[in-house]
């Protein structure tokens, strides 16, 4: 923005003479493609949240932003957080058993006639998630005895056996 001012000749009133704009010329580079991350998890356990992620071509579009939604929110849930920019980030909730489709649509094109989406799907199980039960029980197939004393190195084979049964 230009603005030439003066003032009038009692020296009181500030005249505006010229107002010119100028705005720099921007290159829009427009979005081309959008694809899922593949580290989005396909598998979640009800009470479990997972991240969703998209990656938009190109990298350097002038609108790099996705929305996301769910086909069944019965089973998965999207909240909408916010980073320290104020930007969105999107997280599954799994609340129901069953599978739910994700689609992510990049923000340039929603509501247009030929959106960039991208769908895949999340299966959401009842029980636990005892994945990391398991990963613990085979490092225990590593453990020294003669690190430990007898008596505690019997309460800690006993405590394996029972996660064991619960696996």
């Amino acid at each position: 923005i230009q603005i030439n001012a003066t003032t009038d000749p009692n020296g009181k009133m500030l005249t505006l003479t010229e107002l010119k704009l100028v705005s720099p010329v921007l290159s829009v580079i427009p979005v081309t493609g959008i694809s899922a991350d593949d580290e989005n998890q396909k598998e979640l356990y009800i009470g479990n949240l997972a991240d969703i992620n998209a990656i938009i071509t190109p990298e350097d579009a002038s609108n790099p932003y996705f929305t996301v939604s769910s086909s069944d929110n019965s089973i998965i849930r999207i909240i909408t957080l916010k980073d320290n920019n104020g930007l969105p980030i999107y997280k599954a909730y799994a609340v129901g058993s069953g599978e739910a489709t994700i689609t992510i649509t990049a923000l340039e094109t929603v509501g247009t006639d030929n959106p960039f989406e991208v769908s895949y799907k999340i299966n959401v199980l009842k029980g636990a998630d005892k994945s990391k039960l398991v990963s613990l029980l085979d490092d225990c197939k590593e453990i020294n005895p003669n690190f430990y004393s007898e008596e505690s190195y019997k309460v800690l084979s006993d405590a394996i056996l029972n996660a064991q049964e619960v696996v």
